[in-house]
C-alpha cells in the first residue's frame, strides 16, 4: 500500500542550466530527449524576445533523472570546450607551386590594373588637350 503511494507522488522538477540564447537550449533540450531524459525550459520565449536579467533561459529535469542528466550535460559542455582536431601537414610541392602560381596571378592583375589605368590617364590627358584648343606638336 505504502509502495502505491510512492509511485503516484509527483516528481519535482530540478533547475540544472542556465542559457542565455534559444538556440543552445534547443540542443541540449534534444539531446537529453535523445537519451530518455524528459526536461523543459523556463523563460524561452520571454527571454528571447526580451532578453533582460540574469535569470536566462532555464532548464528542468525530472528529480530521478537529475544525476543522468548532469552527466550528459557535462560531456557536451567538455565536447563544446575543446578545440576541434585540425589537420597540419607540412606544404609539399603541389601546395608551394599552387600558392606560387595563385600569387602570380595576383601580381599581374595589378599590372594590367596599372596599365588600364595609365592609359586612361594619358587618354584624358590628351582629350584635355584638344579641347582646350592646343595642338600637341
Amino acid at each position: 500500500m505504502e509502495e502505491e503511494k510512492t509511485s503516484k507522488t509527483p516528481s519535482k522538477l530540478i533547475p540544472i542550466k542556465q542559457f542565455y540564447t534559444e538556440a543552445e537550449a534547443s540542443v541540449y533540450v534534444a539531446k537529453l530527449q535523445d537519451s530518455g531524459i524528459r526536461s523543459l525550459l523556463q523563460n524561452e520565449t520571454a527571454y528571447t524576445v526580451l532578453p533582460v536579467g540574469e535569470q536566462g533561459i532555464r532548464l528542468f529535469v525530472l528529480e530521478e533523472d537529475v544525476e543522468l542528466a548532469q552527466d550528459i550535460i557535462y560531456q557536451m559542455d567538455t565536447n563544446m570546450r575543446t578545440e576541434p582536431d585540425e589537420s597540419f601537414h607540412d606544404a609539399d610541392h603541389e601546395d608551394i607551386e599552387y600558392q606560387r602560381k595563385l600569387k602570380m596571378g595576383n601580381s599581374n592583375n595589378r599590372l594590367i590594373l596599372i596599365a588600364i589605368i595609365i592609359t586612361i590617364l594619358l587618354l584624358a590627358y590628351v582629350y584635355y588637350l584638344g579641347t582646350s584648343g592646343q595642338t600637341i606638336r
